[in-house]
C-alpha cells in the first residue's frame, strides 16, 4: 500500500516539474541528453531563428565548405571549384542558348591548356594579372591557337598567352562566327618561327575588342608578326593597345580581303607596328579617330583609311589625315 502511495507522489512530482518546464529554463552547466540512438535529443516547434547559436559542423564539414550554387555558373579553380580545367568546365555545359546563357568563372592561377569555347558561354577570369591561359605553339596551323572563340561568346578579365616554340604561335582565333566580344583581356604571342599572331579574325561578322592589350614580339627573326589580323572580317577596337615588333615584318592591324565590304573602326586606341600601324586591303574601309599611331604609319593598299584627330610617334597632330 505504501508503495502505491509513493508512486502516486512521485508521479505528482513529475507532473509538477513538467508544469514548471513550461517557462524558461536556465542552467549554468551543460545540457546532456542520454536519449537512445534513433531518438532525437531535441525537438523544437518554433521556426524563429536563434541568435548566437553556432553550428560548427554539418555532416563533418565546416560551414565554409558550403557555398551557394549560382544559376548557370560553372567555376574553375586549382581547388574548391567545380573543375580544375577550363575546357572540362566548358565541355560540361550542354544547354546553352540565347535565352539560357552560361558563364565559366576562372579563379586566379595559370592554366596550361588549349581552350575551345562554346556558343553562349562566356569565360571570365579574375583579371589579366591574376588569371592566365597559356599554351605552346604548333607546326599545325589549326592546333596553334591557345583559345578558339565561339559565336555569341565573350572573353573577359583574362590573360591569353601563346609561348610559341613551333611554326605558328596564335593567342586567340575567331573563325566563321557571327559576333564575339573580348573585354579587358591581354593577348600575348611570341616565338612562332613562321607566323606569330595575337588575334586572328577570319570570316567573322563583327569582333569587338574593348579595354584590352595585344602584344606580339619575340627574339627570333624569321616570322611574320601581326597584332590583329582581319581576314574578311569587321572589327571594332575601342580603348585598346595593339603592338607588334621584330620578325621579318611587324604590323599592328592587318586587313586582308579584296572582295566584299568590311569596316574596321578604331577609337581611343594606340597602335604600334614597327613596319605598319595599319596595313589594309581593297575590301576594307578603316575609320580611325582619337587615337595614336606610334609605329610605321598607314598602308591603305587600295582600301580606304580615314583618320580624325590622331597623334603620331613624334607628337604631330593630324586632324583629318593619316600619318
Amino acid at each position: 500500500m505504501w508503495k502505491s502511495v509513493a508512486m502516486l507522489t512521485w508521479a505528482a512530482w513529475l507532473g509538477a516539474a513538467a508544469a514548471l518546464m513550461a517557462g524558461d529554463l536556465q542552467v549554468d552547466g551543460k545540457l546532456i541528453s542520454k536519449a537512445p540512438q534513433g531518438t532525437a535529443p531535441l525537438q523544437v516547434t518554433s521556426t524563429t531563428a536563434v541568435p548566437n547559436l553556432n553550428a560548427d559542423l554539418l555532416d563533418g564539414l565546416q560551414a565554409a565548405a558550403f557555398s551557394r550554387k549560382l544559376h548557370n555558373v560553372v567555376t574553375v579553380s586549382a581547388s574548391g571549384g567545380d573543375f580544375t580545367s577550363i575546357q572540362a568546365a566548358i565541355d560540361s555545359i550542354t544547354g546553352a542558348t540565347s535565352v539560357n546563357e552560361y558563364t565559366v568563372l576562372v579563379a586566379p592561377g595559370v592554366y596550361q591548356e588549349h581552350v575551345t569555347m562554346k556558343p553562349f558561354v562566356d569565360v571570365v577570369g579574375a583579371g589579366t594579372d591574376r588569371t592566365t591561359i597559356e599554351s605552346q605553339g604548333s607546326s599545325i596551323f589549326g592546333l596553334a591557337p591557345t583559345v578558339v572563340l565561339a559565336a555569341s561568346s565573350r572573353l573577359r578579365d583574362v590573360r591569353i598567352e601563346n609561348l610559341g616554340g613551333a611554326d605558328y604561335a596564335i593567342a586567340v582565333l575567331a573563325d566563321g562566327l557571327s559576333s564575339v566580344v573580348l573585354r579587358n583581356v591581354l593577348l600575348r604571342a611570341t616565338g612562332g618561327t613562321a607566323l606569330t599572331l595575337g588575334l586572328l579574325n577570319q570570316d567573322v561578322y563583327i569582333v569587338e575588342v574593348r579595354d584590352s592589350e595585344v602584344q606580339v614580339f619575340g627574339s627570333g627573326s624569321t616570322d611574320t608578326r601581326v597584332g590583329i589580323r582581319n581576314i574578311s572580317s569587321k572589327l571594332n577596337l575601342f580603348r585598346s593597345l595593339v603592338s607588334a615588333a621584330g620578325g621579318t615584318s611587324a604590323v599592328a592591324i592587318e586587313n586582308q580581303g579584296t572582295t566584299g565590304a568590311f569596316v574596321v573602326r578604331i577609337s581611343y586606341s594606340e597602335l604600334v607596328g614597327v613596319d605598319d600601324d595599319i596595313a589594309s586591303d581593297s575590301a576594307f574601309a578603316v575609320l580611325v579617330r582619337f587615337s595614336e599611331l606610334n609605329g610605321g604609319g598607314v598602308d591603305a593598299n587600295g582600301g580606304s583609311v580615314k583618320c580624325t584627330m590622331l597623334v603620331d610617334k613624334y607628337g604631330t597632330a593630324y586632324t583629318n589625315t593619316c600619318p
